[in-house]
């Protein structure tokens, strides 16, 4: 799933818990900007890794990375943004 949006259904265990994920540039390797506390589910769909890799890695602050395009990261943040307002999502 890294680079695109479009990905398979998210895992189907249970989604608990709140993950912030870190964009990265696919071309450059320059961080983008971090989404704050997206559901683990959704987390490990942008992430393309298994809710289980993301539980099993986690220890008290969950997070994973998703390669991604400047377009792809600027729609994750605003769609982070809009569906809950109290997430974070701003560029760095």
């Amino acid at each position: 799933m890294a680079g695109t949006l479009a990905s398979a259904a998210p895992d189907a265990q249970a989604q608990e818990g709140l993950v912030n994920v870190q964009l990265v540039d696919v071309a450059s390797g320059d961080n983008i900007g971090v989404l704050a506390n997206v559901p683990i589910g959704v987390a490990a769909n942008v992430c393309g890794v298994s809710v289980a890799a993301i539980q099993a890695a986690a220890g008290s602050n969950p997070a994973c990375t998703a390669r991604v395009t400047q377009d792809q990261a600027n729609t994750l943040m605003e769609s982070n943004r809009t569906n809950n307002p109290n997430r974070g999502g701003a560029n760095r």
